[in-house]
């Protein structure tokens, strides 16, 4: 079957599907946004582990979710999308109740945690794919994104309040709380969605990721997308508070209102951004991106050469999240097109890998850069990125331009 005519298949009871869905989706995006931001808190702060023993624990959390995401591909190809996706969440429940019952042996359910994550993710737009035909796929990953977004931000705030106190319980709650989320979701996937054709069998499949590997395609697709990463979302949750707080000393409200800022032109933008983006054709959306995050960098250079640094901060957070607003419809959407449909886990495995391995590549780049650099000095730096970025793009577009009217079996 091409994946034309299975995309028609699909669409006639997709909707109601969708919806149910994105209300599950929605919950376990609150309950990510209740218990993530508590989690280095808690380990250092309220369990009593040092600075170095909190970083190693959260490396550990970070290790497990790249060596899951890389274990899954041949899962995803043998058993489909959406067994695996309840796999992740099921995880997800029993790490975040083992962390919120105070395990002596805390390592456990972050290493838990972190392969729920894994795997979720690098399920995700196989599950994805069963919503709408290619055409939709950019509304059905923007409003996902714009989900994670108000989510995240109404769980933070949910967070702040449940663990006021400073009080173990609260924190204990909070991680519960997200549990629960998790388990919502996936009685969601398993119920409201339909298993996939599985037991793939073909060249692409059996080769797993090195097999992958030889789409070119791909590897510019994660080469781009692991850039945009280190460049962009990374600098944005570990460089602009050191740049807010320790090279403009400005005020500590000052971090939150800058992610307020980011996180309100995404929910506020995504879709209005996405209706608009729907005439350009996907290929094209990542140099947008490119061009929006080049504008943004520079205006936060020449308002701190200006002497107004904090304000440059609040135009970047601004700017930087219309760019975002193009990352959901083009990255995950490319994706599905390059993926043969019986290799698809291989590629979306690789994906959530190159993903994760750069956040933690560009967190640590983001807090050296901020260090050791002038506020001038980190957006010269961050606007020569950007150039590397726009080009790998551009090859990334010539690469997909020139087969997009292959036909993926």
């Amino acid at each position: 079957m091409t994946e034309l005519s299975a995309d028609r298949g699909i669409r006639a009871a997709a909707i109601p599907r969708l919806w149910i869905f994105w209300a599950a989706f929605a919950a376990s995006s609150i309950g990510t946004g209740l218990a993530l931001p508590l989690l280095g808190y808690y380990l250092h702060t309220v369990l009593g582990h040092s600075s170095a023993v909190t970083g190693a624990l959260l490396s550990l959390l970070a290790l497990a979710n790249l060596v899951s995401a890389l274990s899954v591909a041949r899962v995803i190809d043998r058993f489909g999308s959406r067994i695996v996706v309840v796999a992740g969440t099921m995880l997800q429940l029993g790490g975040y109740v083992l962390l919120a019952g105070r395990t002596a042996f805390v390592a456990l359910p972050l290493v838990i945690i972190g392969a729920g994550n894994g795997v979720f993710n690098a399920a995700l737009p196989g599950l994805m794919r069963g919503f709408g035909s290619a055409a939709e796929r950019p509304r059905l990953f923007s409003v996902n994104y714009m989900i994670i977004n108000l989510g995240l931000g109404v769980g933070a705030l949910l967070g702040a309040w449940v663990t006021r106190t400073h009080q173990v319980s609260g924190y204990q709650l909070a991680f519960t709380l997200n549990g629960l989320s998790y388990a919502v979701l996936g009685l969601t996937v398993l119920l409201a969605t339909r298993a996939e054709a599985a037991g793939a069998s073909d060249s692409a499949s059996s080769r797993g990721i090195v097999g992958a590997l030889g789409d070119r395609r791909l590897r510019l697709l994660l080469a781009a997308a692991s850039i945009a990463m280190i460049a962009g979302f990374a600098q944005l949750e570990t460089a602009a508070p050191l740049l807010l707080l320790n090279t403009l000393h400005a005020a500590s409200w000052t971090v939150g209102a800058f992610v307020a800022v980011n996180t309100a032109v995404i929910v506020g933008a995504q879709l209005a951004i996405t209706r608009v983006a729907r005439r350009i054709t996907v290929q094209k959306l990542p140099m947008v991106m490119c061009a929006l995050w080049a504008v943004a960098a520079l205006l936060a250079a020449v308002c701190g050469l200006a002497g107004y640094g904090v304000a440059g901060m609040f135009l970047f957070a601004a700017l930087f999240g219309l760019g975002e607003c193009l990352f959901s419809p083009a990255f995950p959407v490319l994706l599905l097109d390059i993926s043969p449909l019986s290799g698809r886990g291989a590629y979306s495995s690789a994906f959530s890998a190159a993903f994760t391995g750069s956040s933690t590549v560009g967190s640590a780049a983001a807090a050296f850069a901020a260090g050791y650099l002038s506020f001038t000095g980190y957006w010269v730096a961050m606007l020569v990125v950007i150039l590397v970025l726009a080009l790998v793009c551009a090859r990334l577009r010539a690469a997909t331009d020139a087969t997009a009217g292959e036909v993926t079996a």
